[in-house]
């Protein structure tokens, strides 16, 4: 992992040092904002980790992967930073409500536009694998399942990190195939935001973004 990468763990520490170096000069913690992120951040994170660390891997693909993972945790680090300090914007009027607005309908279909760059990776990938002179029959059906379950929008994270782990595999042998490199990143992109709209069955959302044990809602 690369060494940027630890601020991930010392992100928690240093937020809770801050909050009471504030307390000792006098100044008040405003309390966070709620937010269905933060655990989901945490959870995916430590679920990275788990298949990040397998011995099929190594840099550069870690480094990219934990880089473009790390982002989205800090950014909701500085986020509740300033909520704490007290710095909040009304993002429902003027110009802030306008800018609201439209992030809003862009991240709608930020999931979408992943699910569809992700599957025509995928198809190259697999065009790729079919034509290989020894062709892994685990990898091809790999991909091949991992193809539908994209483009259904069947378990999504978890069939994303599925593919974060082929394109491990094949990137350890071969770290210059562009093809696996959009698989990995395309993959660790839409496991941060799920595959959104037009998707069959996202069992997974409720493990992210809930505690286990947690009663669903009827209905």
């Amino acid at each position: 992992m690369p060494v940027w990468y630890l601020l991930v763990g010392l992100a928690r520490y240093l937020f809770l040092l801050g909050m009471w170096v504030r307390n000792r000069i006098g100044l008040v913690n405003y309390p966070m904002p709620p937010s269905m992120t933060r655990r989901a951040l945490a959870g995916m994170q430590m679920g990275f980790i788990a298949v990040v660390l397998l011995p099929i891997y190594s840099p550069p693909v870690t480094q990219g992967a934990a880089t473009l993972l790390m982002f989205p945790l800090m950014g909701s680090f500085i986020r509740d930073w300033l909520a704490v300090c007290g710095l909040r914007w009304n993002w429902n009027t003027g110009v802030q409500g306008w800018i609201q607005t439209t992030l809003n309908m862009v991240w709608k279909w930020i999931p979408y536009l992943l699910r569809v760059a992700l599957a025509l990776n995928l198809v190259v990938v697999l065009c790729q694998e079919i034509r290989s002179p020894v062709p892994l029959w685990w990898m091809v059906g790999g991909t091949g399942l991992g193809l539908v379950l994209v483009v259904l929008g069947v378990l999504g994270r978890t069939s994303a990190l599925g593919l974060i782990l082929l394109s491990g595999l094949a990137l350890k042998g071969n770290a210059m195939n562009g093809w696996f490199w959009g698989v990995l990143l395309l993959g660790v992109a839409l496991m941060l935001t799920g595959t959104g709209r037009y998707s069959l069955w996202k069992a997974d959302e409720w493990m992210i973004y809930h505690r286990a044990g947690e009663t669903r809602p009827q209905g």
